[in-house]
């Protein structure tokens, strides 16, 4: 079966991203401190473009990284395990040895063996690996979420997971908050502060904007109207 090569690197909206000091250098994602960043947040808000953004820090730091990037196809089980192999033996070809030529094989009898065999792998490369999840909300099938929560619950910790998406992920996540596992990053968080709206303005339009209120109205407004830019 092919392997549509697309979805194993990063694709923004822009050719010019507005940078995001605090959300670029957040050492909370960039150190591992956290095995599992989940990042949150309606179309339009920058998400594939931050996680882009922290992927090639992480490669100019020598860091292995996978990229997998979702839509609505991914659905099917079998089509969603073949792409992720792909991704992670991209980032080390010895991933997916255990489990063989097959890995889409026999799902009506579970996956559990199929994940217990690629988490053998990657437990054995033993140094750090972070493994991007683009635009989770499209995957809706009970078969599929249930191989990524199994990853994020009982993957080995060695590699970290940063997930994007524009819901909230039907995943168990409430006891890797309870255990400092979880980083979070929210509406809050993506939204432009006055500062950097000043910056887009500025940068994309050639001048000042007005006193700071009209800045982070125009930024709401620019966003609403923008939806789905990646900026």
């Amino acid at each position: 079966m092919p392997i549509l090569e697309a979805k194993l690197y990063p694709a923004t909206g822009t050719g010019r991203p507005l940078p995001r000091p605090k959300l670029d250098s957040c050492r909370d994602v960039l150190d591992g401190r956290y095995p599992i960043v989940v990042v949150v947040a309606p179309a339009g808000y920058g998400k594939s473009t931050q996680l882009t953004r922290w992927y090639a820090q992480l490669l100019a730091q020598g860091v292995p990284c996978a990229w997998l990037s979702f839509d609505e196809q991914d659905d099917d089980p079998s089509r969603f395990t073949r792409h992720l192999m792909a991704a992670l033996q991209r980032a080390d070809p010895r991933i997916g040895a255990a489990v063989g030529q097959n890995p889409h094989a026999d799902f009506a009898g579970g996956s559990n063996a199929l994940l217990e065999a690629l988490a053998g792998d990657l437990a054995a490369i033993q140094h750090r690996l972070v493994l991007f999840l683009d635009d989770l909300q499209f995957v809706r099938r009970t078969e599929v979420l249930e191989i990524v929560d199994w990853l994020v619950n009982y993957g080995p910790r060695n590699v970290q997971q940063v997930i994007a998406s524009r819901e909230e992920p039907r995943l168990r996540l409430s006891g890797l908050r309870v255990r400092r596992q979880l980083f979070e990053v929210d509406i809050r968080q993506m939204q432009f502060n006055v500062e950097e709206a000043s910056h887009f303005y500025r940068d994309r339009l050639g001048r000042d904007l007005c006193p700071q209120p009209d800045v982070a109205q125009f930024a709401a407004q620019y966003r609403q109207r923008e939806t789905g830019s990646g900026f």
